[in-house]
């Protein structure tokens, strides 16, 4: 186990080497800088009576701040899912084809390290740079909310430590897309392509684009291992308490994980026999 945390440790030592996790939270408080200049909230004695973005009027009805506030809250924590799971896609697709580029991977297997702990290391090194972009991203968020509407939720840290959840599934795959070709950029075309097939196509109502018969059935069975995406996006409007907690979800949240951890242990069974 310490040897495999080594290797995790040492992942983030190279992201911070090469100010990888730097620039990340720099985006994210460059975005949050904007849009905390940029939004106004006309809060009177509890009511909403205007939006502004930009300077321009995006509603004036007079609603309670509460009330106001939960579609805005639900919309930005499943904003922050969707974008925080798409960007780490994006942005981490290269650290397991550089794991096993030729010259490197040789000299780590030459270190007192099991093929195993090199890629469950590497995956838990990725996934702790996730969280920390994800929770530094969903308290920022909150405290910017919180601060212009005087109405506090933890509905957008949800969000982002759900889209950390979905970028664990997506991240397996990739890794063990890059266990059989060493390729930043297809790692990066799976998991885009898992992402959107979890949010859109693989949703039951999608199904009845295709006639009932051998057609439906196929594509049934071929989208039924791909994680309900779009279930675990609902995570952070059921923990600001805007809805229940449904048995999906948690069956949703369940199966994502199953899926990783069988994505992470076939990469670790590609490893193990393969000739480097």
């Amino acid at each position: 186990m310490r040897s495999t945390l080594c290797v995790a440790g040492d992942l983030l030592r190279e992201a911070l080497h090469r100010r990888f996790l730097l620039a990340l939270l720099l985006a994210i408080t460059l975005v949050a800088g904007v849009l905390g200049w940029t939004l106004q909230l006309e809060v009177i004695d509890g009511v909403l009576a205007g939006t502004r973005l930009f300077g321009s009027a995006l509603s004036h009805d007079l609603t309670a701040t509460d009330l106001a506030m939960r579609p805005v809250y639900s919309a930005a924590a499943l904003f922050l899912y969707v974008l925080g799971s798409l960007f780490g896609v994006l942005v981490c697709s290269d650290f397991a084809p550089e794991l096993f580029a030729v010259g490197r991977i040789e000299q780590l297997l030459a270190l007192p390290l099991r093929r195993s702990q090199l890629v469950v290391g590497t995956y838990l090194g990725v996934m702790a740079l996730a969280l920390a972009c994800a929770l530094y991203a969903g308290l920022l968020f909150t405290l910017l909310f919180g601060w212009k509407s005087g109405v506090w939720s933890w509905c957008i840290l949800a969000g982002g430590l759900a889209g950390c959840l979905a970028f664990s599934a997506l991240y397996a795959a990739m890794l063990l897309c890059a266990v059989f070709v060493r390729s930043a950029a297809l790692s990066a075309v799976v998991g885009v392509v898992l992402l959107v097939v979890g949010l859109g196509v693989a949703r039951p109502d999608f199904a009845a684009v295709f006639e009932v018969g051998t057609v439906r059935n196929l594509f049934i069975a071929a989208v039924s291992f791909v994680p309900r995406f779009w279930l675990l996006g609902r995570l952070g409007p059921v923990a600001g308490g805007f809805e229940p907690l449904s048995t999906e979800i948690v069956r949703a949240a369940a199966a994502t994980l199953i899926f990783a951890g069988s994505c992470v242990m076939l990469a670790i069974w590609r490893v193990e026999r393969r000739d480097y």
